[in-house]
Protein backbone atom coordinates (compact mmCIF):
# COMPACT_ATOMS: atom_id res chain seq x y z
CA UNK A 1 0.00 0.00 0.00
CA UNK A 2 1.26 3.47 -0.83
CA UNK A 3 1.77 5.89 2.05
CA UNK A 4 2.52 9.54 1.32
CA UNK A 5 4.78 11.23 3.88
CA UNK A 6 4.33 14.98 3.54
CA UNK A 7 4.50 18.27 5.42
CA UNK A 8 6.56 21.46 5.57
CA UNK A 9 10.29 21.47 4.91
CA UNK A 10 12.60 20.15 7.64
CA UNK A 11 9.73 18.73 9.67
CA UNK A 12 11.54 15.38 9.76
CA UNK A 13 10.00 13.51 6.82
CA UNK A 14 13.28 12.13 5.48
CA UNK A 15 14.46 11.15 8.96
CA UNK A 16 11.17 9.38 9.62
CA UNK A 17 11.48 7.27 6.46
CA UNK A 18 15.16 6.62 7.08
CA UNK A 19 14.49 5.45 10.65
CA UNK A 20 11.54 3.27 9.66
CA UNK A 21 13.61 1.54 6.96
CA UNK A 22 16.72 1.18 9.14
CA UNK A 23 18.66 3.45 6.82
CA UNK A 24 17.64 1.60 3.65
CA UNK A 25 15.63 4.43 2.13
CA UNK A 26 16.45 6.34 -1.04
CA UNK A 27 16.64 10.11 -0.83
CA UNK A 28 17.10 12.70 -3.55
CA UNK A 29 18.26 15.79 -1.69
CA UNK A 30 20.49 18.84 -1.90
CA UNK A 31 22.36 20.04 1.16
CA UNK A 32 20.11 17.89 3.34
CA UNK A 33 16.82 19.18 1.90
CA UNK A 34 14.67 16.83 -0.19
CA UNK A 35 14.34 18.15 -3.75
CA UNK A 36 12.58 15.20 -5.38
CA UNK A 37 11.48 12.40 -3.07
CA UNK A 38 12.34 9.96 -0.32
CA UNK A 39 11.37 6.33 -0.79
CA UNK A 40 11.43 3.23 1.34
CA UNK A 41 9.57 -0.03 1.89
CA UNK A 42 8.59 -1.47 5.26
CA UNK A 43 6.45 -4.37 6.45
CA UNK A 44 3.87 -3.79 9.17
CA UNK A 45 1.97 -6.81 10.50
CA UNK A 46 2.87 -8.70 7.33
CA UNK A 47 1.61 -5.96 5.00
CA UNK A 48 4.03 -4.09 2.74
CA UNK A 49 3.86 -0.31 2.94
CA UNK A 50 5.61 1.75 0.26
CA UNK A 51 6.64 5.11 1.70
CA UNK A 52 6.96 8.17 -0.55
CA UNK A 53 8.26 11.35 1.06
CA UNK A 54 7.56 14.66 -0.64
CA UNK A 55 9.73 17.78 -0.68
CA UNK A 56 8.35 20.38 1.72
CA UNK A 57 9.36 23.66 0.12
CA UNK A 58 6.49 25.68 -1.34
CA UNK A 59 7.74 25.66 -4.95
CA UNK A 60 7.74 21.83 -5.14
CA UNK A 61 3.93 21.65 -5.43
CA UNK A 62 4.13 19.85 -8.79
CA UNK A 63 6.19 17.04 -7.28
CA UNK A 64 3.76 16.75 -4.36
CA UNK A 65 0.93 16.44 -6.86
CA UNK A 66 2.71 13.67 -8.77
CA UNK A 67 3.68 11.74 -5.63
CA UNK A 68 0.19 11.98 -4.15
CA UNK A 69 -1.38 10.10 -7.06
CA UNK A 70 -2.49 6.62 -6.03
CA UNK A 71 -1.78 7.17 -2.33
CA UNK A 72 -3.74 4.94 0.03
CA UNK A 73 -2.85 6.85 3.19
CA UNK A 74 -1.15 10.09 4.24
CA UNK A 75 1.16 10.83 7.15
CA UNK A 76 1.40 14.58 7.63
CA UNK A 77 4.56 15.46 9.56
CA UNK A 78 4.50 18.60 11.70
CA UNK A 79 7.49 20.25 13.38
CA UNK A 80 6.26 20.39 16.97
CA UNK A 81 9.00 22.77 18.04
CA UNK A 82 9.35 25.41 15.32
CA UNK A 83 6.30 27.66 15.05
CA UNK A 84 7.86 29.54 12.12
CA UNK A 85 6.99 26.54 9.92
CA UNK A 86 3.29 26.58 10.81
CA UNK A 87 2.26 28.80 7.90
CA UNK A 88 4.03 26.55 5.38
CA UNK A 89 2.52 23.48 7.06
CA UNK A 90 -0.91 25.06 6.61
CA UNK A 91 -0.20 25.72 2.91
CA UNK A 92 0.98 22.14 2.26
CA UNK A 93 -2.00 20.78 4.19
CA UNK A 94 -4.46 22.72 2.03
CA UNK A 95 -2.65 21.59 -1.09
CA UNK A 96 -2.66 17.90 -0.14
CA UNK A 97 -6.26 18.09 1.06
CA UNK A 98 -7.21 19.32 -2.42
CA UNK A 99 -5.10 16.73 -4.25
CA UNK A 100 -6.23 13.77 -2.11
CA UNK A 101 -9.43 14.86 -0.34
CA UNK A 102 -10.71 11.44 0.72
CA UNK A 103 -7.44 9.71 1.66
CA UNK A 104 -7.11 8.62 5.34
CA UNK A 105 -4.59 10.75 7.20
CA UNK A 106 -2.62 10.75 10.46
CA UNK A 107 -0.52 13.62 11.80
CA UNK A 108 2.93 12.90 13.21
CA UNK A 109 3.67 15.58 15.82
CA UNK A 110 7.38 15.22 15.28
CA UNK A 111 10.50 16.31 17.19
CA UNK A 112 9.07 15.41 20.59
CA UNK A 113 12.68 14.92 21.70
CA UNK A 114 13.09 18.73 21.67
CA UNK A 115 12.62 20.60 24.97
CA UNK A 116 10.12 23.08 23.50
CA UNK A 117 8.09 20.56 21.50
CA UNK A 118 4.36 21.22 21.53
CA UNK A 119 2.03 18.47 22.68
CA UNK A 120 -0.75 17.23 20.39
CA UNK A 121 -3.26 19.27 22.43
CA UNK A 122 -1.19 22.41 21.78
CA UNK A 123 -1.03 21.67 18.06
CA UNK A 124 -4.80 21.20 17.90
CA UNK A 125 -5.27 24.59 19.48
CA UNK A 126 -2.67 26.41 17.37
CA UNK A 127 -3.14 24.56 14.07
CA UNK A 128 -6.90 24.38 13.79
CA UNK A 129 -6.73 22.94 10.29
CA UNK A 130 -5.74 19.63 11.93
CA UNK A 131 -9.15 19.36 13.58
CA UNK A 132 -10.58 15.86 13.46
CA UNK A 133 -7.33 14.19 12.37
CA UNK A 134 -5.52 11.73 14.70
CA UNK A 135 -2.28 13.25 16.05
CA UNK A 136 0.48 11.00 17.36
CA UNK A 137 3.54 12.46 19.13
CA UNK A 138 6.73 11.17 17.52
CA UNK A 139 10.47 11.62 17.33
CA UNK A 140 11.80 10.33 14.03
CA UNK A 141 15.33 10.87 15.32
CA UNK A 142 14.83 8.66 18.39
CA UNK A 143 12.32 6.22 16.84
CA UNK A 144 9.78 7.30 19.44
CA UNK A 145 6.22 6.11 18.67
CA UNK A 146 6.99 5.32 15.02
CA UNK A 147 5.63 1.79 15.44
CA UNK A 148 2.46 3.25 16.95
CA UNK A 149 2.23 5.66 14.02
CA UNK A 150 2.53 2.99 11.34
CA UNK A 151 0.32 0.45 13.09
CA UNK A 152 -2.34 3.13 13.48
CA UNK A 153 -2.06 4.09 9.82
CA UNK A 154 -2.48 0.47 8.76
CA UNK A 155 -5.44 -0.09 11.09
CA UNK A 156 -7.19 2.99 9.74
CA UNK A 157 -6.64 1.83 6.15
CA UNK A 158 -8.02 -1.63 6.91
CA UNK A 159 -10.96 -0.07 8.71
CA UNK A 160 -11.75 2.11 5.70
CA UNK A 161 -11.64 -0.89 3.38
CA UNK A 162 -13.35 -3.37 5.70
CA UNK A 163 -16.80 -3.38 4.00
CA UNK A 164 -15.21 -4.42 0.70
CA UNK A 165 -12.60 -6.68 2.28
CA UNK A 166 -15.17 -8.64 4.28
CA UNK A 167 -16.98 -9.45 1.05
CA UNK A 168 -13.69 -10.41 -0.60
CA UNK A 169 -12.73 -12.58 2.37
CA UNK A 170 -16.00 -14.53 2.18
CA UNK A 171 -15.00 -16.22 -1.07
CA UNK A 172 -11.24 -16.35 -0.59
CA UNK A 173 -9.99 -19.79 -1.66
CA UNK A 174 -13.49 -20.86 -2.71
CA UNK A 175 -14.01 -22.68 -6.01
CA UNK A 176 -15.34 -20.20 -8.60
CA UNK A 177 -14.93 -17.52 -5.96
CA UNK A 178 -14.79 -14.71 -8.53
CA UNK A 179 -18.18 -15.67 -9.98
CA UNK A 180 -19.67 -16.05 -6.52
CA UNK A 181 -18.55 -12.64 -5.33
CA UNK A 182 -19.90 -11.12 -8.56
CA UNK A 183 -23.30 -12.64 -7.80
CA UNK A 184 -23.15 -11.68 -4.13
CA UNK A 185 -22.22 -8.03 -4.78
CA UNK A 186 -24.38 -7.84 -7.94
CA UNK A 187 -21.49 -6.39 -9.93
CA UNK A 188 -20.27 -7.19 -13.41
CA UNK A 189 -16.94 -8.85 -14.20
CA UNK A 190 -15.19 -5.59 -15.12
CA UNK A 191 -15.92 -4.04 -11.72
CA UNK A 192 -14.89 -7.12 -9.73
CA UNK A 193 -11.74 -7.39 -11.83
CA UNK A 194 -10.85 -3.78 -11.02
CA UNK A 195 -11.27 -4.45 -7.29
CA UNK A 196 -9.17 -7.63 -7.38
CA UNK A 197 -6.49 -6.03 -9.56
CA UNK A 198 -6.30 -3.12 -7.10
CA UNK A 199 -5.84 -5.53 -4.19
CA UNK A 200 -3.41 -7.76 -6.06
CA UNK A 201 -1.25 -4.78 -7.04
CA UNK A 202 -0.96 -3.98 -3.34
CA UNK A 203 -0.03 -7.61 -2.61
CA UNK A 204 -3.15 -8.18 -0.53
CA UNK A 205 -4.63 -10.98 -2.64
CA UNK A 206 -3.42 -13.49 -5.20
CA UNK A 207 -5.71 -14.04 -8.18
CA UNK A 208 -5.87 -17.02 -10.55
CA UNK A 209 -7.93 -15.80 -13.47
CA UNK A 210 -7.61 -19.16 -15.23
CA UNK A 211 -9.64 -21.07 -12.65
CA UNK A 212 -11.65 -18.13 -11.31
CA UNK A 213 -10.30 -18.13 -7.76
CA UNK A 214 -8.41 -15.77 -5.49
CA UNK A 215 -6.76 -16.00 -2.09
CA UNK A 216 -6.61 -13.23 0.47
CA UNK A 217 -3.28 -12.74 2.23
CA UNK A 218 -3.34 -14.46 5.62
CA UNK A 219 -2.02 -11.42 7.47
CA UNK A 220 -4.76 -9.29 5.93
CA UNK A 221 -7.42 -11.71 7.12
CA UNK A 222 -6.03 -11.50 10.64
CA UNK A 223 -6.03 -7.70 10.51
CA UNK A 224 -9.53 -7.61 9.12
CA UNK A 225 -10.86 -9.81 11.91
CA UNK A 226 -9.34 -7.49 14.51
CA UNK A 227 -10.30 -4.25 12.73
CA UNK A 228 -12.95 -3.38 15.32
CA UNK A 229 -10.42 -3.29 18.14
CA UNK A 230 -9.31 0.17 19.39
CA UNK A 231 -6.58 1.76 17.27
CA UNK A 232 -4.88 3.78 19.99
Amino acid sequence: MKILITGATRAGKSTLIRTLTNGKSISVDKHGTTVALDHGVITVKGIKLYLFGTPGLEHFSVLRKILSEGADGIIFVVDSEDRSKDSLARLVWREISTLAPSIPCIVAANKQDKPNARKPSDLRRELRFLSGVPIIPTSAKDNFNLNVLMNSMLNILIGELSPLLKKIEKYSGVKEGIKKIMDDMKLDFAKIKSYLNWLEYRELVEVNWDNGTYTMKRELRELLNSANQPIF
